[in-house]
């Protein structure tokens, strides 16, 4: 049975431990089965989801990752991909547009690997209101440190 906690920008369960920065103003907090820590801005129609996981992270490349990210969305089109160093490894911010039920939305894709686990961090925003959201996700991201795996793997 896995453990999991959250507050005060720390998300730990058995396998990991990792801060993430808070995205203040109007962002509220929600729990979602599908991350580990979420935000939801009702006002703009944007959502910021943080996820890790550890089982069954193979030799993908972060390109590879990222599109699984967008999985079910139509019309996905990469505008923007880089690299940067992150945590001593390497790690991918990808800026898309795509479609998710006919509807349009635009993204950042934030992932990264290490030691045997995927991170990753997603802004979905409406395209008119993704420039304010995305100075949400930016906090969220540049607070993001990554703890050595608690179970020792």
């Amino acid at each position: 049975m896995c453990h999991a906690s959250i507050g005060n920008g720390r998300f730990a369960n058995d396998n990991v431990e990792y801060r993430v920065g808070n995205p203040g103003g109007d962002w509220e907090q929600m729990r979602l089965p599908t991350a580990n820590v979420a935000w939801h801005n009702y006002a703009i129609a944007a959502s910021i989801l943080v996820n890790s996981h550890c089982e069954g992270v193979g030799d993908s490349p972060l390109e590879g990752l990222a599109s699984d990210l967008m999985m079910g969305m139509t019309e996905r089109e990469v505008l923007q991909q880089q690299l940067m160093p992150w945590a001593r490894r390497e790690a991918l911010e990808t800026t898309a547009t795509a479609r998710l039920d006919g509807v349009p939305r635009k993204l950042v894709l934030f992932v990264l690997k290490k030691d045997r686990c995927v991170y990753d961090i997603v802004l979905d925003a409406s395209p008119d209101s993704f420039e304010k959201a995305r100075a949400a996700y930016l906090k969220v991201r540049d607070g993001f440190s990554v703890d050595p795996r608690r179970d020792g793997q």
